[in-house]
């Protein structure tokens, strides 16, 4: 459940960062940004920690899964949580 929730906080500050620059850009999108611009080195830096913490839950998963030597998908908030990490990050808001 640490590894979900790590994982989870990261994904909510790479949603806040989106938001503020999607609305400090007025909805458009740059034509490019500086490497060494810090809302990019911002993005870079959650992005490589939502990728680390993504392999955590994985791993940690996979391991709750040779202990438990279940089929079931673990559920989180009522829904499997490893059919959901590659459309949380498509729809942008949680729920969606």
């Amino acid at each position: 459940m640490q590894a979900i929730k790590a994982r989870e906080d990261v994904l909510d500050r790479l949603r806040v960062a989106c938001d503020k620059l999607d609305s400090s850009l007025g909805g458009a999108s740059p034509l490019a940004l500086a490497p060494t611009d810090p809302l990019v080195r911002l993005f870079y830096r959650l992005v490589g920690q939502l990728r680390s913490r993504t392999l955590d839950v994985v791993e940690t998963l996979a391991a709750w899964h040779r202990r438990s030597q279940t089929a079931e998908h673990f559920v989180y908030y009522g829904s499997p949580y490893m059919l959901n990490i590659g459309p949380d990050l498509v729809s942008g808001r949680k729920g969606e």
